[in-house]
């Protein structure tokens, strides 16, 4: 076998190059189908890391960063920029780097907890509870900046290690095969990040499936195995850190977000006494507390103003039984329990405690000492109010929305918070269904800014058809608003005993050009601001450093088929976030429903990828016909009236749910089709893809103007970039065929 020498190649094959020509013996096929398969098994591998570590990144720095909590985009740009520049570089070198990277990352995020940066407000002017004043607002975000760059530096980095790899093992196959093993590690590592959610690992137990995969993959000597082992065992252990700040915490991870409790004890406690309160934070801001008033009357805890807090306590959370007597309560965002324990302590029969986080529910349960949970005569629902309201064959005499005020948005990019879809004029709608004719619902808010309660009056009056009883909290601490729906008759004659110190009616107006919340537009949280230059200006910044480091990529020659596969990424990433936000409607907006979007899409593409490779020529010559597919399908979903589907009721059906998923995934079908067949053809798969996720960075920048334009505007904005990626496929075929003439 002249030629060939089986040690050449075994060096070569373990030594990580790569660009050595292919065998052609017999003997040599053989042991390089050998090779392949491993190749194959690092491709898929790495897939899954890349999936489960963007998962991770988004989560864990929105949890363990407050800036973040909302804005999840910037994560989630700084992972597919880093993923596309790894693309377009290649390299093995880059790949040996990757523990290094992880380090990095996991070191800059507890330098953040340190220095204070993990507490810091993210700089924009049109969330309310944000709100900064207009003095220096936009210094302080140039100087936001400076920490936020570092903080993002490090996921990008490893982003770009793990996509060098890539890029190479996608250069070595053919492009749809590849792509097609790419996306089924995708789907296994989105599926294990799905199962560390479910059990609430905290950030170094879902680092660990990370270390191990990159230790797989890295396939170094002994000694390099050694050293990097070490260094990813610093980089869990390093996460394991707790800042001196949070040392006086219990830290619990849910699936959607970080809690610290605080827990307080009477001067003497002993070892089997529970807490006779708990403080908890959401993502490092204040959320909700536990009292039981009884004991805290009889004891000195050591916290300051406790009689104060307990009274406005007290009167916050018994309102709604000063002006009803209720058999049967519906508690929306029971949280730890507080207003369960009031419903009790008013001797109301039969409780209904709906919250949408399994970990608070826990706590509460565990050390909540008035123990309301403990109850018969409550049941516990963790799950989504709109979810719940679709289900609910119940009637009630009283509905309370407790100060439900979440910290954390839909899925991966959106801005939409998991608690928008509550106070919607459909949401509200269906609540007032669930009343008996005499029934009562009260929307408490804690919350004093003018037009965010002009904003929920108008929706409240858009739902109910008449205007709601105001009621407000007279509090030196904290100001709740009430907000009172029901029979407007009994309305009329609702003359509530209120105590004059303590709670007071107020007459609210629906001022000019208010914009009720829906569906389409849930953002209750969105100031009525023109434009958001301090975000803006982050934004901005983000986007320079984006185009600066994509340069070689973006600003020289390139053929007309890389653009084709940018355009297709930013309509694919605005198709993902419109379908999370449309499926989070129809089951809820739970973490299970982003997981069951994410990998609905993955299983998408699988399929489409298989049509391809079985119908690859009759597909390619008829590419126009899918990218119209593609169009008629996002006008149908633009046009389809999902809002009166809800709020008929009838959505629950298993054939009208299969119905809308239907409708909602066929783009997403036609998308994956349309990529798979000019992925094809590309001569060069890792700047292709290179492209593709730049686009998507694109895409989820673009998201943003959903807050003005609604949630529907993201299907016709995906259309438009659709017939961008159309008018460069047209020009990939006319310069092949140029090509093809020349010769």
């Amino acid at each position: 076998m002249p030629g060939y020498c089986p040690a050449r190649y075994y060096v070569v094959f373990f030594a990580g190059r790569r660009d050595q020509p292919l065998p052609t013996t017999k003997y040599a096929r053989t042991r390089w189908g050998h090779m392949m398969s491993k190749r194959t098994i690092e491709l898929f591998l790495l897939s899954a890391l890349s999936l489960y570590a963007e998962l991770l990144v988004i989560w864990w720095l929105s949890s363990d960063i407050r800036a973040f909590s909302v804005f999840r985009t910037f994560p989630l740009v700084a992972c597919f920029v880093g993923l596309g520049l790894g693309f377009a570089a290649g390299g093995d070198r880059h790949f040996r780097e990757a523990p290094i990277a992880l380090l990095l990352s996991v070191f800059l995020v507890k330098l953040a907890e340190m220095t204070g940066f993990c507490s810091l407000n993210f700089p924009s002017a049109s969330i309310f509870n944000w709100q900064w004043s207009n003095e220096n607002l936009e210094v302080y975000a140039l100087r936001f900046s400076l920490f936020l760059i570092p903080i993002l530096g490090g996921p990008l980095l490893f982003m770009v290690c793990i996509g060098a790899r890539l890029g190479v093992l996608f250069q070595q196959s053919k492009p749809l095969t590849a792509y097609s093993i790419n996306i089924l590690g995708a789907l296994v590592g989105s599926l294990a990040f799905t199962c560390t959610s479910s059990w609430s690992w905290p950030p170094w137990a879902r680092l660990l499936p990370a270390a191990l995969t990159l230790i797989a993959c890295l396939r170094l000597p002994l000694t390099g195995v050694v050293v990097q082992s070490l260094v990813l065992i610093t980089a869990v252990l390093l996460s394991l850190v707790v800042s001196p700040a949070d040392r006086e915490f219990h830290t619990y991870w849910s699936p959607y977000q970080r809690l610290d409790a605080l827990f307080g004890y009477a001067e003497r406690p002993d070892k089997h006494q529970k807490p006779l309160w708990i403080s908890l934070n959401s993502n490092r801001a204040s959320y909700q507390s536990a009292f039981n008033s009884r004991l805290l009357d009889r004891s000195q805890v050591m916290f300051s103003g406790p009689a104060l807090l307990i009274h406005e306590l007290k009167v916050r959370y018994g309102m709604p039984f000063l002006i009803s007597q209720p058999r049967s309560v519906l508690i929306i965002g029971s949280g730890l329990g507080n207003d369960v324990a009031e419903a009790l302590k008013h001797r109301v029969e039969s409780i209904d405690a709906v919250d949408i986080d399994p970990e608070i529910i826990k706590l509460g349960r565990q050390y909540n000492a008035a123990q309301p949970y403990q109850s018969p005569q409550v049941t516990v629902f963790c799950d989504d109010a709109r979810s719940f309201f679709g289900r609910c064959r119940k009637r009630y005499d009283l509905i309370i929305f407790s100060h439900v005020d979440s910290h954390v948005v839909t899925g991966q990019g959106s801005s939409a918070r998991i608690d928008n879809y509550v106070y919607t004029k459909e949401s509200v709608s269906q609540a007032l269904t669930l009343l008996k004719p005499q029934g009562l619902l009260v929307i408490s808010f804690n919350t004093a800014v003018e037009w965010f309660r002009t904003r929920l009056f108008a929706t409240l009056t858009s739902a109910a058809g008449y205007e709601p009883l105001v009621v407000v909290q007279n509090s030196q601490l904290a100001a709740s608003t009430y907000f009172v729906l029901g029979n407007p008759v009994r309305l009329k004659e609702l003359k509530p005993v209120l105590p004059a110190a303590d709670l007071s009616q107020v007459k609210l107006e629906t001022a000019p050009f208010t914009r009720p919340l829906s569906d389409d537009w849930p953002f209750l949280y969105l100031a009525p601001t023109d434009i958001d230059l301090p975000y803006l200006t982050v934004v901005l910044q983000v986007l320079l450093i984006c185009l600066w480091t994509g340069r070689k990529i973006l600003f020289v020659p390139a053929e007309p088929i890389f653009w084709q596969m940018f355009f297709l990424g930013s309509a694919f990433m605005l198709l993902e976030l419109q379908s999370i936000a449309r499926l989070s409607l129809l089951f809820g907006s739970t973490w299970q429903t982003s997981a069951v979007v994410i990998n609905g899409v993955l299983v998408m593409i699988l399929l489409a990828n298989l049509l391809v490779s079985r119908f690859a020529t009759a597909l390619a010559n008829r590419l126009h016909y899918i990218y119209a597919f593609i169009i008629v399908t996002l006008v149908t979903n633009y046009l389809l009236p999902l809002s009166a589907i809800l709020q008929v009721g009838t959505h629950q059906d298993s054939l009208t749910r299969l119905l809308i998923c239907a409708i909602t995934v066929l783009p997403i079908l036609g998308a994956g089709i349309a990529f798979a067949v000019s992925f094809t053809r590309v001569q060069d798969p890792g700047r292709a893809l290179a492209f593709n996720l730049l686009g998507a960075v694109a895409g989820a920048l673009l998201e943003y103007l959903s807050n003005y334009l609604g949630i529907r505007s993201l299907l016709l904005i995906a259309a438009v970039l659709y017939l961008g990626s159309y008018a460069s496929a047209r020009s990939a075929a006319d310069q092949e065929k140029a090509l093809v003439a020349a010769t």
